[in-house]
């Protein structure tokens, strides 16, 4: 699929086809961040960031390891407000003690999955409100599912299936129904795993073609229409996958081949200038400015922001960087940004693994607005 059908897609979300947004840019200087330890959940001994809201607002993650003087086997779903500056734990579904909040809206619901197991296994879609837990509806005849992101409409994305049965899902939080996306690409894709939505309706994901190779999906529930991403890939037996999508649509992320590439509704792909001494990188998260992030491999995994064509390490735009390690640790990564330029993840802090967050030094543009449609599922 030619990337002029893919912005076809975009163009139906609304009436009027959606603004194009330029790259953010920050001139010729790379851009300052001052970092926060957003530390553990009681009595954890460590944390990892998965999500931020798009306003900045909550931070999602988990708590896991409890300090060995305590007794019993839980991991809590863990939300920091910024407001707050609190960071507060939530119980998983019963018989399902360990959590992964993987996503967040500016409302403060976070989703994810319960688990039987540390593996993961047994996974429920899982939805945290105002302290509440509540397992999101599975269609009739699914006993596993999964939660990876959800909009300010309310509206979650991930699947449903296990293994080569997996599917991607639609859980409307409002209304409580769940749908399956059984749409195909004109290639024969289906997605196999949604990952993330904007808040007019696109989802993206990892999705398995009809040669059993792994595609980068598009998928605009307001039309039941899906595309294939066409990104070049390094190594075409690898395929690609998407990961993330701005809130307002216009840029989408993720990993092909062994590099990372951003998707913007004005330019194309841009494949992202990989930091040094990497060996892949990959792209999770990106806002309506066109600001993304995510984690490179090598010896040492390598935390990055990609901004106006240009890779910055983490390490090297932190500015209060004493006691955080970025550079010689397997755990670090980048995976979240909201649109005021804050960025999350997970580094050692004094050699323990927690959660952060970076704030940006100075304010990053603003971005045009575009209309936006909620369907209902």
């Amino acid at each position: 699929m030619k990337f002029n059908r893919f912005a076809a897609v975009f163009a139906t979300v609304s009436a009027a086809a959606l603004p194009a947004l330029a790259m953010a840019s920050t001139g010729s200087a790379a851009p300052e961040y001052t970092i926060q330890d957003l530390g553990v959940v009681a009595p954890f001994q460590y944390s990892q960031a998965f999500g931020i809201s798009t306003s900045g607002n909550y931070v999602v993650g988990r708590s896991l390891f409890l300090d060995p003087n305590t007794t019993g086997s839980y991991w809590p779903t863990s939300v920091y407000s910024t407001s707050s500056s609190s960071m507060q734990g939530m119980p998983g579904l019963a018989g399902h003690p360990y959590d992964w909040g993987y996503g967040i809206n500016n409302a403060g619901v976070a989703v994810g999955i319960s688990a039987v197991g540390t593996s993961g296994n047994g996974a429920l879609p899982t939805m945290w409100s105002n302290g509440t837990t509540t397992q999101l509806n599975l269609p009739v005849g699914q006993t596993i599912g999964h939660a990876m992101a959800i909009n300010n409409n309310g509206i979650a994305v991930g699947s449903v299936g296990y293994d080569v049965s997996e599917v991607g899902a639609i859980y409307n939080t409002v209304s409580g129904n769940t749908l399956t996306i059984s749409a195909l690409s004109s290639d024969g894709s289906y997605v196999q795993r949604a990952t993330a939505i904007s808040d007019n309706g696109i989802i993206v994901g990892a999705g398995v073609s009809a040669g059993n190779t792994s595609d980068a999906l598009v998928y605009n529930m307001n039309t039941n229409t899906m595309v294939t991403l066409a990104t070049p890939a390094a190594n075409a037996n690898i395929g690609s996958i998407a990961f993330g999508i701005s809130a307002n649509g216009q840029y989408v992320v993720g990993s092909t081949g062994y590099d990372s590439f951003l998707w913007s509704a004005s330019t194309g792909v841009l494949i992202g200038q990989m930091p040094a001494n990497s060996s892949s990188a990959s792209l999770s998260g990106v806002n309506d400015s066109g600001w993304a992030v995510g984690t490179a491999g090598g010896l040492y995994s390598n935390p990055f922001l990609f901004e106006n064509g240009s890779s910055y390490l983490m390490n090297d735009i932190i500015t209060n960087g004493a006691g955080w390690n970025f550079t010689t640790t397997t755990s670090a990564s980048a995976m979240g940004i909201a649109d005021n330029g804050s960025i999350v993840g997970t580094a050692q802090y004094d050699g323990v693994e927690h959660m952060y967050l970076a704030t940006l030094v100075s304010a990053v543009p603003e971005p045009a607005s575009c209309a936006l449609m909620v369907a209902a599922c």
